[in-house]
C-alpha cells in the first residue's frame, strides 16, 4: 500500500500532466511559432508546477473516496509502479506499467449502467 506522501506525489504529477497537456493543447496555434512557443511552454511549466506547489492541489485528491476504493487504491499502485518503471525500466517494462495504469483508471471510472 503506498504512503500518503506517495499519493499525495501521483495525484500532483497527474494534475500537473494533465494542465499542461490542456493548455499546451488549446494553445497550439501559439506554441507552433518558434520563439514565442518556446516562451509560452516554459510559462506554462513554470505555472502549473506553481499552482500545483501553492495550493497543493494533490491534497484534495488523496482525502476523497476515490482513496477508499479498492479501484482507487489498484489505480495509484498502478501509477506508482508506473512512476518507478519510468524511472529505471525497460521499453518493455514501460509498457507494461503504462497498459497496467490504463487499465486500473479504467476501472476506477467505469460506469456500470
Amino acid at each position: 500500500m503506498a504512503t500518503t506522501k506517495q499519493l499525495v506525489q501521483v495525484a500532483k504529477d497527474l494534475f500537473i500532466d494533465t494542465s499542461k497537456a490542456i493548455l499546451k493543447s488549446y494553445l497550439s496555434s501559439i506554441i507552433a511559432i518558434p520563439i514565442v512557443g518556446t516562451i509560452v511552454n516554459s510559462l506554462i511549466d513554470f505555472f502549473v508546477g506553481k499552482i500545483a506547489d501553492g495550493l497543493e492541489v494533490a491534497s484534495f485528491f488523496v482525502y476523497t473516496d476515490v482513496r477508499v476504493t479498492a479501484e482507487g487504491r489498484a489505480y495509484f499502485d498502478a501509477k506508482i509502479k508506473g512512476y518507478e518503471v519510468e524511472l529505471n525500466g525497460t521499453p518493455e517494462q514501460k509498457k507494461a506499467a503504462e497498459d497496467a495504469i490504463k487499465t486500473a483508471f479504467y476501472n476506477l471510472a467505469h460506469f456500470n449502467s
